[in-house]
């Protein structure tokens, strides 16, 4: 939930309201299962049960996170803000673009959606995806890149933003914020033998499904 909140926060801020409730800070617990299904609760649950119903008729479907889950994401807003790459980097452009195109390869038809497009000018454009993270240090995001195939995600974003647009790829740059105390944020890069590696897997996976819908 708390890449989510925070990828909403930065990249969507207007729809923030109408996808999340906070939990006032003066909130009840939240009742436990066996307080719900308790046969005589106490006095004290009851009226929690009581005061969660209402809030959670209030929200009307919206995710509801705590008020320290949202004091994390203003403080992951804050750390974006405050390195100046980064604040440059999410500066005008646009948020959550989908594109579609057919692999020349193989045929197959292919989307994504990467988190922000900034347009260096009419023929060049930087892409910047925002990952959350417990470990921001170079060892930790490497882990996680490589745990999450986020290699693998570049080429891919890569290869649709150029097909889609026909403009080119001049930069994919990591925004990594971390998702606990104390909230940094890290612009990070990935080495060309690494990116080479994420394309050709890439292209081993899309000739992989192709052969797949064939058979």
């Amino acid at each position: 939930l708390c890449g989510s909140l925070v990828h909403c926060a930065q990249l969507e801020p207007d729809a923030l309201a109408s996808r999340y409730a906070v939990v006032p800070e003066n909130a009840p617990r939240r009742p436990t299962d066996a307080q719900w299904n308790a046969k005589k609760p106490s006095e004290s649950s009851v009226a929690a049960m009581a005061w969660w119903r209402d809030y959670e008729a209030q929200v009307n479907g919206r995710a509801v996170v705590s008020a320290d889950e949202f004091s994390i994401t203003q403080a992951q807003i804050a750390a974006i803000q405050a390195e100046p790459y980064l604040r440059g980097a999410f500066s005008n452009g646009d948020a959550e673009v989908s594109v579609f195109w057919v692999d020349k390869a193989t045929g197959v038809y292919c989307k994504a959606r990467p988190d922000f497009l900034q347009w260096v000018n009419r023929n060049e454009v930087r892409i910047v995806e925002l990952k959350s993270t417990s470990d921001e240090s170079p060892d930790g995001f490497s882990r996680a890149l490589t745990g999450m195939g986020y290699h693998r995600a570049r080429a891919h974003y890569i290869e649709g933003v150029q097909a889609a647009t026909g403009a080119k790829v001049v930069e994919y740059l990591f925004a990594v914020v971390t998702s606990a105390p104390p909230v940094l944020a890290v612009p990070y890069w990935l080495h060309e033998e690494d990116a080479q590696q994420g394309a050709d897997e890439c292209a081993e996976l899309r000739e992989r499904f192709a052969w797949c819908l064939r058979e």
